[in-house]
């Protein structure tokens, strides 16, 4: 049966996000879910299509910005940028990359 299983749903190995490298510098991307709470980090990227692109930019999230995460406890996930609080939802804060 495993035989049957593996033609249907063939093993793929993923690679976990926190372990991906930028091309350019070989820095080490992590999504932002997984930044703990008091850790200041850099928007390196937003893996997002135009419209959240478009919304994180009015925002304030652009790249090269410093934020610091303030909850991560699942969904909102609460950053602060300067002297603004913003919340993301879970899928939101999964798409921006940081290091």
């Amino acid at each position: 049966m495993s035989g049957a299983d593996e033609t249907v749903c063939p093993k793929i190995q993923c690679k976990d996000k926190g372990d991906e490298k930028d091309k350019d510098g070989g820095r080490k991307m992590i999504s932002l879910t997984t930044v703990n709470p008091g850790q200041e980090v850099a928007l390196i990227d937003i893996q997002g299509g135009r419209v959240l692109r478009s919304n994180l930019y009015s925002m304030g999230l652009v790249v090269g910005v410093k934020l610091t995460m303030v909850a991560n406890r699942g969904c909102p996930i609460m950053i602060a940028l300067n002297d603004t609080r913003l919340t993301l939802g879970f899928v939101s804060a999964q798409k921006i990359m940081a290091e």
